[in-house]
């Protein structure tokens, strides 16, 4: 422990520092500022992992800003069973997907086919808190097929995506996805076989892991 002294009457500054080993091979510190005798001491206290806090230590304690986050680049798998990739920021995320499925709704009886549905979202986020991101955008996907006599011209789907976050250390993100709405376009080389439809709400929850 450190302890600074301004002279008699002055304020005296305690200044308490501890390591430890903590998760991987980043450590972990604690850092406690307590000023006492003056008419506004305060009291700081910060933990942070090591590489995770390097940010972090730039805020001013008792800020209440959540620290800036480094972009991070990694896969995410999500319940609707897509699959993707996905880059994390600050203030944005942004994803490129893919899904497989097997479609049989065509009219006139029509076989079913094979389709492989490929999308994206972006978002901005908002963050309450250094762990937790809440964010907002748009998702938009579409279909090709693949095999089958009868062949799409539209499969699009496009709706707004609202997304909490929860990010369990550096390398994993688990999320709560709901979207309010989606406009669906279906189209096929079938005659008469155009639709334009809207769905309500839907949700999903993804996992993602971080390189």
């Amino acid at each position: 422990m450190l302890v600074a002294r301004s002279g008699s009457g002055e304020p005296e500054t305690y200044v308490s520092l501890i390591v430890s080993q903590g998760w991987h091979r980043y450590p972990v510190y604690k850092l406690d500022v307590v000023e006492a005798h003056g008419q506004a001491g305060g009291i700081s206290s910060r933990t942070v992992a090591g590489k995770e806090g390097e940010d972090e230590a730039s805020e001013p304690a008792g800020s209440g800003k959540a620290a800036r986050r480094k972009a991070q680049f990694g896969i995410q798998v999500a319940s609707d069973s897509f699959f993707g990739l996905l880059f994390c920021a600050n203030r944005f995320e942004i994803s490129a997907k893919a899904q497989m499925l097997l479609y049989d709704g065509f009219p006139s009886g029509d076989k079913p086919n094979d389709m492989v549905v490929v999308g994206g979202h972006a978002a901005y986020l908002f963050r309450p808190s250094t762990m937790i991101d809440v964010g907002v955008g748009m998702d938009f996907r579409s279909g090709i097929t693949l095999s089958g006599d009868t062949v799409w011209r539209q499969y699009i789907d496009a709706g707004l995506r609202v997304g909490a976050n929860y990010h369990l250390g550096r390398r994993f993100m688990v999320s709560g996805l709901l979207y309010p709405f989606w406009v669906q376009v279906r189209e096929t080389d079938v005659a008469d076989s155009y639709s334009l439809t809207a769905t309500f709400p839907s949700a999903a929850v993804a996992v993602s892991f971080f390189f």
